[in-house]
């Protein structure tokens, strides 16, 4: 936890003061990932985009737990209320600092507000897909292979929203991180 948390603040610090490197890395994926569109990719993906919505993540946060009360894990549901809570503290601190805007070397095509990075929705998604894995899936095989159904969707979403050129890959990796 603690390397993780000095990757990630140190990352956004970075961020706060300089961004040029960063910037010509993410320029090559965005750029390659955008020379992809269609009109058809383009209306399936703004479809798609709506997976980190606020409300779409209040709903299942709210499902993770009901089950986790349902099914009397108590002290997972407390964990679970606990860690969420944490991000909700130490999120506005790191994207108040950060403050990185949208790419600027693609068009935005998707819905988008706020800064970039580190991404809210990917955050917000990320957060509560492992919160339900570790409250509802037992230890064991179908936790692992629940964790890299995790990685799919997540690498999936952020391919979107970086198709959609509303967040630098730096970024969604960050949100991930955290």
């Amino acid at each position: 936890l603690a390397a993780v948390l000095v990757v990630v603040v140190s990352g956004v610090v970075w961020l706060h003061f300089t961004t040029g490197p960063l910037d010509r890395f993410d320029a090559v994926i965005i750029r390659f990932v955008t020379s992809a569109r269609t009109p058809w990719l383009d209306s399936l993906t703004n479809h798609l985009n709506s997976v980190g919505s606020r409300l779409s993540l209040a709903i299942c946060g709210l499902l993770t737990a009901a089950l986790a009360a349902a099914f009397r894990r108590w002290r997972h549901l407390v964990v679970f209320l606990v860690s969420v809570a944490a991000l909700m503290i130490v999120f506005p601190i790191l994207y108040t600092t950060a403050a990185r805007p949208r790419p600027y070397s693609v068009t935005a095509i998707g819905d988008w507000e706020g800064f970039s990075s580190p991404s809210q929705p990917v955050l917000g998604l990320t957060g509560i897909l492992i919160g339900f894995i570790y409250v509802l899936v037992v230890p064991g095989r179908p936790r692992w292979y629940a964790k890299l159904a995790i990685v799919a969707i997540l690498a999936l979403v952020s391919l979107n929203r970086i198709y959609l050129g509303v967040d630098h890959p730096t970024d969604l990796a960050f949100a991930v991180i955290l």
